[in-house]
């Protein structure tokens, strides 16, 4: 299992950012191979707050892996979900042979411009 990686984003109001991860296991340079997986990320108002359905996935696209070997996968996010200012909390499941893992967590600055 990997160790969720905390990372902060900021992006700016209305834009259709493409954001690039790579994974890696905490401690060292081993890629999170994610050949074969399935990958989903959630946003919502705060970490309490129960999961929506997930907005960006392998599965409708909007997630694509770049490199499944070498733990690389982007997420291509879409202004109406970013049409307010603020912030918003998101994390990154990933399923690989049925399990299920979270593999990174965070904050979305969303930053008027």
């Amino acid at each position: 299992m990997a160790t969720p990686a905390l990372t902060n984003l900021t992006v700016f109001q209305g834009n259709d950012p493409a954001l690039q991860f790579t994974l890696r296991y905490a401690g060292t340079t081993d890629p999170y191979v994610l050949t074969g997986s399935t990958i989903a990320m959630f946003l919502k108002a705060a970490p309490a707050v129960a999961d929506p359905s997930a907005q960006y996935t392998t599965e409708n696209a909007k997630i694509t892996i770049v490199d499944g070997p070498g733990g690389v996968f982007s997420v291509q996010m879409a202004a109406a979900d970013l049409a307010t200012a603020g912030q918003l909390f998101f994390h990154i499941d990933v399923t690989k042979s049925g399990k299920k893992e979270t593999v990174v967590y965070g904050y979305v600055k969303v930053v008027d411009v």
